[in-house]
């Protein structure tokens, strides 16, 4: 898989798609709730290898997990085991400069 930008960015546009937002109005920023350059470095493109099978965190009011591969599962904390309220990254990545991580 080829990424043209870092997994924290990815992981802030998916949370905003999914919340209905834009990564700007998403408080608090992403780094309040993960190391962001430790988990970029766990993504780097250039070691796969080395990657974890997956990296499940909590921020606000979603789970966070990111697999091997680089898919990025937001899940809302209050969803039941029976309807979890889930949603995919997908699609290609856009490069986008800004300070959410």
């Amino acid at each position: 898989m080829s990424r043209e930008e870092s997994i924290c960015l990815e992981i802030v546009e998916a949370i905003a798609e999914h919340d209905g937002t834009t990564p700007e109005k998403l408080h608090p920023p992403l780094h309040d709730a993960i190391e962001t350059d430790a988990l970029d470095a766990l993504f780097t493109p250039d070691d796969a290898d080395r990657r974890p099978s997956a990296v499940e965190f909590t921020y606000d009011e979603y789970t966070v997990r990111v697999d091997a591969d680089a898919e990025i599962t937001i899940t809302d904390l209050e969803a039941t085991a029976d309807r979890p309220a889930t949603s995919q990254a997908e699609g290609p990545s856009h490069r986008n400069d800004t300070p959410y991580c």
